[in-house]
């Protein structure tokens, strides 16, 4: 069964994006992972987000602290995902296939719903979000127009919702332009504490993380578990196996001890109460 996402400019997706996540985890959980070919669980998702001509309607920064828009949040948190939904939509699982065991599919998707409910319902609050979008994806990545939808669909209409690119899909660099812009806008705003998530843990997102803790060196800044992504070629098939049923337990041991050996324990922070989505 497929369901679209239908969206207008004059017609939030919020609810509807809510609404068919959780229709979708509970078809997941209703049907068993292991008895579905990895390529038609792959297209549930991919069916989710058909390819729209639509453009990208999240506010790239920069914004100041006083445009009207800009919602004001309490806590001083800025939440930054780096690539969001790579492994889906940017890198060609298709090619992978093959070279990947089930497990590290699994895996993949289960990161990927993580990270959709959590953008999807920080989108409905006052915390901003600043997104690290893969640069040049509309020509890079595999399917470009179905993840522009999922990036408009997880944040439609949203003013707390921001995007930056990166250099490359393969970096988490951001231009340095972009980086002052960024630094600009944290220090406007105010912002306490930054959170980072998305991925891959020890790739794409550390480089983000070293550029950014080198430059703004005076606002605390983290990598969060909860909503950090893994990348396949990094672990073995046990591992995998390990880390997605500590994932289905809502236990992110096992994560924090992946960022450990490839960050260092000094940078973790758990997702903040408040902010945590149920992941089961």
């Amino acid at each position: 069964m497929e369901y679209e996402v239908k969206t207008t400019n004059s017609s939030p997706a919020w609810p509807v994006t809510i609404a068919l996540l959780l229709l979708f985890l509970l078809q997941a959980c209703a049907t068993p992972e292991r008895a579905r070919p990895v390529v038609s669980r792959y297209a549930d998702i991919l069916n989710l987000y058909p390819q729209t001509g639509e453009p990208l309607q999240i506010p790239k920064l920069p914004v100041t602290a006083n445009d009207p828009k800009l919602r004001k949040h309490d806590n001083g948190d800025v939440f930054i995902i780096v690539h969001p939904a790579y492994g889906v939509f940017v890198k060609d699982l298709s090619i992978s296939k093959e070279k990947y065991p089930d497990v590290k599919y699994y895996l993949m998707k289960r990161q990927f719903l993580n990270e959709a409910k959590f953008v999807a319902s920080e989108s409905l609050t006052d915390n901003i979000i600043i997104l690290i979008v893969p640069g040049k994806y509309d020509k890079e990545s595999t399917y470009p127009l179905s993840y522009t939808n999922y990036l408009n669909s997880m944040t439609w209409g949203s003013h707390s919702v921001y995007y930056v690119y990166s250099e490359s899909p393969n970096s988490g660099i951001i231009s340095t332009d972009d980086l002052i812009n960024l630094y600009r806008f944290l220090k406007e705003i105010k912002a306490k504490r930054i959170l980072v998530g998305g991925g891959y843990i020890g790739r794409c997102q550390r480089e983000f993380f070293n550029q950014l803790t080198a430059y703004v060196d005076t606002t605390p800044t983290y990598i969060v578990p909860e909503i950090s992504t893994i990348s396949p070629e990094d672990i073995s098939s046990e591992e995998a196996s390990k880390i997605l049923n500590s994932l289905l337990s809502s236990d992110f041991g096992p994560v924090r001890s992946f960022i450990d050996r490839k960050v260092g324990s000094y940078n973790l922070l758990p997702l903040p109460t408040a902010d945590k989505p149920v992941f089961r």
